[in-house]
C-alpha cells in the first residue's frame, strides 16, 4: 500500500520530515498483493495475480494514445491484453 499510497511532500510545512514525499524508491515486498491472492483463493474467488519487476503503478496501461507514453514498454503492456482475457473468461459468459 505505501508503494501507491503516498504524497509528494509539502517544501512549506513548518514540520522538516513533511517537507519530503513519502514515497518510496523501491518495493521489495509485494506482501499486500501477494496476501490478497492468498485471501481470494482461500475464498474460492476467481484471480489471477501478475508481478512485474519493473515499473510504476498503472504503467501497465502506457501506450502511444495516452500521457504516459514515455513510460510504455511492451512487457508491461501485456498486462492490458491479459486482464482483458482473463474477465472476457471468466465473466463473458
Amino acid at each position: 500500500m505505501g508503494g501507491t499510497h503516498f504524497d509528494d511532500g509539502n517544501p512549506n510545512s513548518p514540520d522538516p520530515v513533511e517537507r519530503f514525499s513519502s514515497r518510496p524508491d523501491l518495493i521489495l515486498d509485494p506482501r499486500f498483493s501477494l496476501n490478497l491472492a492468498i485471501r481470494l483463493y482461500e475464498h474460492n474467488l476467481p484471480f489471477e495475480l501478475h508481478v512485474y519487476d519493473e515499473g510504476a503503478h498503472g504503467i501497465g496501461l502506457a501506450d502511444d494514445t495516452n500521457i504516459l507514453k514515455e513510460y510504455s514498454s511492451h512487457h508491461l503492456n501485456t498486462w492490458v491484453s491479459l486482464c482483458s482475457e482473463w474477465l472476457d473468461e471468466k465473466f463473458s459468459r
